[in-house]
């Protein structure tokens, strides 16, 4: 809620509401954000509060600061608009498809024209397969520890001042039986060719169904100004049983766009 107060000698009417000297009101972000985009009853009364006489008579309270003057009723406004965007905002997300993914060498070269440039298939290792109900998987078989790798686009609205997290959607097929091994994975990303930051996506709690994993890739390693993400994935020691990863997607703080 944002709080809008009267210090004024004589009652003053905002958003509907008359207000009494040495009074105040509180009035929702939401109904602020209308009417500051000139739509709803109190689109006249948004622009009061920045160009009539009155506006010096009025203070407003916004994220724990309050404005009186002119230029910092237009400040607090201004922010207080910014940050309920911001929170409406939310997150996206990068949709990796398995088929994104393509198998490379520790220097991140895929193979060539004899190795299909890298191609995940049946026959490959890992394996690009059809699990029991025929929903796709990529899988190494134990102790396999080849990489994949990736590269796309940074989205425009992505916000490179927030933490992202790749998410993978794992499993461990233990029909050997005994300890069920952990499917985590290393996890490397580079913006516009820079160096590798390194980052772990750790099964803290390994099971034979389908669960997430994911690891953070901190705001400090990603460039306010990067436009391509490279991201390689490699499985941790797992010599006992294959893993599965099923869905990969990395996740970020959406930004406003304003061009």
């Amino acid at each position: 809620m944002i709080t809008i107060a009267n210090v004024s000698s004589s009652a003053l009417s905002f958003f509907g509401q008359s207000v009494a000297a040495n009074a105040s009101i509180q009035v929702s972000e939401s109904v602020v954000d209308l009417a500051a985009k000139g739509v709803g009853p109190y689109a006249q009364d948004f622009k009061n509060l920045l160009v009539s006489a009155d506006r010096g008579l009025v203070t407003v309270a916004a994220l724990g600061t309050t404005y009186s003057s002119s230029v910092g009723l237009e400040t607090a406004l201004s922010t207080m608009l910014q940050t309920l965007v911001a929170s409406q905002l939310g997150s996206d997300s990068v949709d990796i498809k398995l088929t994104d993914w393509r198998i490379v060498s520790s220097g991140g070269d895929v193979g060539d024209t004899t190795a299909n440039g890298g191609l995940l298939s049946s026959n490959t290792a890992p394996l690009l397969r059809g699990d029991a109900n025929e929903s796709q998987e990529i899988v190494w078989a134990a102790s396999g520890v080849v990489a994949l790798q990736c590269s796309f686009p940074v989205p425009l609205n992505m916000d490179l001042t927030q933490d992202a997290r790749l998410e993978l959607d794992v499993l461990t097929d233990n029909a050997g039986g005994g300890g069920i091994d952990a499917a985590s994975f290393g996890v490397e990303c580079s913006f516009d060719g820079a160096t590798q930051v390194a980052d772990t996506a750790t099964d803290g709690t390994p099971a034979t169904t389908s669960h997430t994993i994911s690891a953070t890739i901190a705001a400090a390693d990603m460039p306010d100004t990067a436009r391509r993400i490279t991201i390689a994935i490699t499985p941790a020691a797992h010599g006992n049983d294959p893993i599965a990863l099923e869905l990969s997607k990395l996740v970020y703080k959406k930004k406003l766009v304003t061009s």
